[in-house]
């Protein structure tokens, strides 16, 4: 499973006096600069030459993760989706187009589906850690929901689905325990507590 949400977010501008060249310019800003460009719409934070800006969502790790979200507003041009494209796939990545929508393609289906396994965790059908072996073993994942909540905090995942909330609807709103575990500091590993032993602190 990927990690979409601490990795930098490339932000591919052409400019006009450069041709066909494309500039990329790495956002490195911190944990809004992240939730900015990995949730919230391109066209919120276009220049004024929108035939020539657009964004691109890389999974972390990058260097492992091929997927990358190519995603151009409505005034996009093709030639600037096409470059883009091409970039991508010469630098090993598997480019997909997706609509300029809050979310994206993949942060969209991954916070349905962490919302959905911390109420099964809330509702006392299953354990974190056994439906995180559950994913695994019979889904296929990499890792489970909760390790990765760990792995880029819950406090961020909360931030994301409110986010998502204000976009979609009831049917993204975050559990009443994640906002309590946040509330609570079980933040992940970073905080040395979290859904997981893993996540807890060596003494």
């Amino acid at each position: 499973m990927a990690v979409p949400l601490d990795a930098p977010t490339l932000l591919a501008e052409r400019r006009l006096e450069d041709g066909p060249a494309i500039v990329l310019e790495e956002v490195e800003r911190g944990r809004d600069a992240q939730l900015l460009t990995s949730v919230v719409e391109i066209g919120n934070v276009a220049p004024q030459r929108r035939p020539f800006f657009l964004g691109t969502h890389y999974f972390s790790p990058v260097s492992r993760m091929k997927l990358v979200e190519v995603i151009p507003q409505f005034d996009t041009s093709e030639e600037t989706v096409a470059t883009t494209t091409r970039l991508c796939a010469g630098a090993g990545k598997t480019p997909i187009r997706v609509k300029d929508v809050a979310g994206f393609a993949v942060n969209r289906a991954l916070h349905a589906f962490m919302i959905e396994a911390i109420r099964l965790v809330e509702e006392g059908v299953v354990g974190a850690e056994d439906f995180d072996t559950a994913c695994k073993l019979g889904l296929g994942h990499a890792v489970g929901p909760f390790e990765l909540m760990d792995q880029v905090t819950s406090s961020l995942c909360l931030q994301v689905q409110e986010i998502l909330q204000d976009a979609y609807g009831e049917r993204f709103r975050p559990p009443a325990l994640l906002k309590q575990r946040v509330k609570a500091g079980y933040l992940g590993r970073k905080a040395g507590r979290g859904w997981l032993k893993s996540a807890e602190r060596k003494k």
